[in-house]
């Protein structure tokens, strides 16, 4: 099933949790998040808050929903932008506005064909 790609007209920057040189681990030894190097995509940034309820009942506010063109990872971080205007690509945390996703949802259309990305930060 292919993403839904039309609503899709802005670029941000996509840091996927778990670095190759990890070994796809999350977190090194010492507890500091692992990256993938950064990828550009297109997406649907929307600086709202939405409450997130956990499956455990704990209440989360994010900071803005964003609809992917692909699947993006729970904490994984988006970042507003062209890869290009990136300061620091190896450490995320070190751009302003960078944000962790903190939930994923995907709704499929009624055809089954597509699905709608969007993570929550």
């Amino acid at each position: 099933m292919e993403a839904i790609t039309w609503p899709c007209n802005q670029k941000a920057v996509y840091w996927a949790p778990g670095s190759e040189e990890s070994g796809g681990v999350d977190f090194d030894d010492y507890g500091t998040p692992q990256y993938s190097s950064p990828v550009e995509i297109d997406c649907r940034w929307d600086d709202i808050d939405e409450e997130i309820i956990s499956p455990t009942g704990d209440v989360t506010m994010s900071k803005a929903v964003v609809i992917v063109d692909r699947e993006v990872k729970k904490r994984g971080v988006l970042w507003l932008g062209e890869l290009s205007s990136v300061e620091d690509e190896d450490n995320p945390e070190n751009n302003e506005n960078a944000w962790e996703i903190i939930k994923v949802a995907q709704t499929p259309d009624v055809d089954g064909e597509e699905k709608l990305i969007r993570a929550f930060l």
